[in-house]
């Protein structure tokens, strides 16, 4: 797939670049990517994905702690701060600063992993004003993950109700088998799926699987359309006919 592509939500900060980052990033424009918003997870990779963005002019930087922080061991908001994201948060506010980060995130929900429900509403709230204020300074919009169960909805909304100025685009992601929905909720962070989905697709075969993942796509298009001022679309496998 050659472009123009824009990498909505990447993670070159992860450790296992760490022998090639630099050089990868620096072959994507000749892939076809045009830009690339790096997402930092917690105060341990914000800094080098701000740096990263300002090294590389396509690369711009998200910056915030992902409510996996609260419970992950290797993580800054554990391993440094003992849990006290408030602090975390207080010393990472220069970053928030720079020209170069152009997103509060990432950030969110999760409950997949045994997190505490208070500690992840109190660290959203938290966030949810820093990015107020980047709204306030000139920021212009900002990109949901795939909502694919009852809360995420009502995530949207009252993202939608606190970011009322904002452009908000919602994410669709064509889910194509069971597999591919099992797969989702418990290995990629901040997507979960409604079991109510992942049961549909019980039993279906390749091309079952696509018809009914453009039919729930479109559905979910459908409801979350008066919150959203529009779409960003995630190609499932390379399988671009499902957006196309």
């Amino acid at each position: 797939m050659k472009g123009p592509i824009f990498d909505t939500h990447a993670h070159y900060c992860s450790t296992r670049f760490d022998p090639d980052r630099e050089e990868l990033l620096a072959r994507l424009p000749e892939e076809g990517v045009v830009g690339v918003c790096e997402c930092a997870t917690h105060s341990g990779d914000a800094a080098l994905a701000v740096a990263l963005a300002h090294k590389f002019p396509y690369v711009w930087a998200a910056v915030g702690i992902h409510p996996e922080s609260l419970i992950e061991e290797d993580a800054a908001t554990v391993a440094v701060y003992r849990g006290d994201w408030a602090a975390e948060l207080r010393d990472m506010a220069p970053l928030f600063e720079d020209e170069r980060v152009v997103a509060v995130g990432e950030c969110g929900l999760d409950h997949h992993w045994p997190i505490p429900e208070q500690a992840q509403l109190d660290l959203l709230e938290a966030q949810l004003k820093l990015a107020r204020e980047k709204l306030e300074r000139g920021m212009a919009g900002f990109l949901t993950q795939p909502v694919l169960t009852p809360k995420g909805f009502e995530n949207l909304k009252r993202a939608r109700s606190e970011l009322s100025g904002a452009w908000l685009l919602g994410g669709i992601i064509p889910v194509v088998s069971a597999r591919n929905a099992r797969f989702m909720d418990s290995e990629i962070n901040g997507i979960n799926v409604d079991p109510r989905i992942t049961e549909l697709y019980e039993g279906k075969d390749r091309a079952e699987g696509e018809a009914l993942a453009v039919e729930i796509s479109t559905e979910i298009a459908r409801r979350i359309a008066p919150y959203v001022d529009g779409f960003y679309l995630m190609t499932p496998f390379q399988r671009t006919g499902l957006i196309c």
